[in-house]
């Protein structure tokens, strides 16, 4: 074989290996995680600031096509009620960064999935959760240690 050709299918065969498979892809896929960083202090509520923080990860994690958003309530503001998590998303399935399923459908999500526990709700990063506290799921609260819950509000 010609050097020319031998450095051809060297570089084609490590492009080829450094693609990554379904199973490293899974992550892109995610509709649902859990922040691997605290809600900044100043951001106690639902609302764009905490979106914000859920796209940023999201972006972060390789699923930047997702618009995320924080499940939390959206408080009431003058003449507009509060919003719940629950009224801004889909009706499911939902997956966890490794692609698989936590809860086939937002009210099984919601009342506390068999699916969802501290080993299956990672994080943007792939890691596990001490806890997961179901008032946090029922009433779209931070957790305790500020960290949210991220969900996909639109999904491509």
């Amino acid at each position: 074989m010609k050097p020319r050709a031998t450095l051809f299918a060297a570089c084609a065969l490590a492009l080829w290996a450094g693609t990554p498979s379904a199973a490293q892809a899974q992550s892109i896929r995610m509709n649902l995680f859990v922040s691997s960083t605290p809600l900044p202090a100043s951001v106690t509520t639902g609302g764009a600031a905490a979106d914000d923080h859920c796209n940023l990860l999201g972006y972060a994690a390789g699923a930047g096509d997702v618009t995320w958003g924080a499940w939390l309530t959206v408080p009431a503001s003058g003449t507009t009620a509060a919003v719940h998590p629950r009224e801004r998303v889909g009706t499911g399935p939902w997956f966890n960064y490794r692609g698989t399923q936590v809860a086939a459908t937002t009210t099984q999500l919601v009342t506390g999935s068999l699916d969802l526990t501290p080993e299956t709700a990672l994080t943007d990063k792939g890691g596990s959760v001490t806890a997961l506290p179901a008032a946090a799921l029922a009433g779209g609260t931070p957790l305790p240690d500020r960290r949210v819950l991220c969900v996909a509000l639109r999904f491509p």
